[in-house]
């Protein structure tokens, strides 16, 4: 079973890296250009603002959220932590995932409503004259803490067991 945990965590790190190299480099990419033209031909890349802004930053912003989990790095705050016997810090270890999963789970929920809602109405932003479709960027944030979701309720990385023993 460890083995299967690992090699899913080991997937997971590659597929979010990567995911997170592409975005940045679209976005580099893109902001590039649209400066370029901006400055040589007093012209613009449409959309750019709000592909960046809807597309890239969301993305970078929400996906490594499982990648934290997973490895123990979410915010803590320890100041009691320390200070209890092992069952006692076994036991805050499991209130803390209980409620994790719960509120991300619900996270879960809400997004995915929105995402199903923005869906239903082709959600758009406007960029001059130019429709920029929007919708498939609600869905980012449904799937990103679903993840989590399901990561919180799989047993503890390696990582993440190291992370909660100090």
């Amino acid at each position: 079973m460890r083995r299967l945990i690992d090699r899913f965590d080991r997937v997971l790190e590659i597929a979010i890296y990567t995911i997170g190299i592409l975005l940045l480099a679209l976005m580099i990419v893109q902001i590039t250009v649209d400066v370029v033209l901006r400055s040589a031909f007093h012209g613009a890349l449409p959309g750019t603002v709000e592909i960046v802004s809807n597309y890239y930053m969301v993305g970078l912003s929400f996906l490594p959220i499982v990648l934290a989990e997973r490895q123990g790095r979410m915010i803590a705050a320890s100041f009691l932590y320390p200070r209890l016997p092992r069952p006692g810090k076994f036991l805050a270890r499991l209130i803390a995932r209980a409620l994790t999963a719960v509120i991300f789970g619900l996270l879960t929920w809400r997004s995915f409503l929105e995402a199903s809602a923005k869906t239903r109405i082709g959600a758009f932003a406007l960029s001059g004259s130019d429709r920029i479709t929007i919708w498939p960027a609600y869905w980012v944030l449904p799937v990103a803490f679903a993840l989590v979701t399901i990561a919180v309720l799989l047993p503890p990385s390696r990582a993440s067991q190291a992370a909660a023993e100090t």
